[in-house]
């Protein structure tokens, strides 16, 4: 998989019943896949989640199983803590979702990745021509556009990692 075409699944793609916290886990790892060989992102770990529950960053379990809603959780974290302080991120999560419709939050996110994503590798494309206009056209204090900040970082980020493997793999070609 090219790193340019990384996405998070949608609401209606992560597992409508409760997962054990291997489950997630395994879950959660499988989507950030594309970067194990390149050491880019750090792994979920049963001791990472467990201190986000314990700092009350996600929902704790009910009956040692994890909710859609913290799965959604944990996919946000695991993303943005590449760019920002884990406590941070949580405060942004919380924030987008003081409203409690945390499904309509998590698609927003979700769209809001694809759009700086699409700016950062593409930027001619549509999606980044409405992605920057979203963004510009928000106000400073704006919560989302926290989210297009840091969205934006993590893109870039990737677009570095992917320009420096392209370089490698050239070079690898050359010799």
């Amino acid at each position: 998989m090219e790193l340019y075409t990384f996405r998070l699944p949608s609401w209606n793609e992560l597992p409508p019943m409760p997962l054990y916290l291997e489950q997630v886990i395994n879950l959660v790892n499988g989507v950030f896949i594309m970067y194990d060989d390149k050491g880019s992102v750090n792994k979920l770990t049963k001791t990472m989640v467990s201190n986000y529950v314990k700092q009350s960053y996600i929902k704790a379990p009910i009956n040692k199983k994890y909710d859609k809603e913290s799965i959604a959780a944990l996919m946000v974290i695991a993303l943005l803590k590449n760019v920002l302080p884990i406590n941070q991120v949580s405060e942004l999560i919380s924030k987008a979702t003081d409203n409690g419709r945390v499904q309509e939050c998590y698609g927003k996110f979700c769209k809001i990745l694809q759009g700086e994503l699409a700016l950062v590798f593409n930027p001619s494309s549509e999606e980044a021509k409405r992605a920057n206009e979203e963004y510009t056209s928000m106000r400073e204090d704006d919560m989302w556009r926290l989210c297009h900040a840091a969205c934006r970082s993590f893109a870039s980020q990737l677009f570095v990692k992917s320009m420096i493997i392209a370089i490698e793999t050239d070079e690898d070609v050359e010799e």
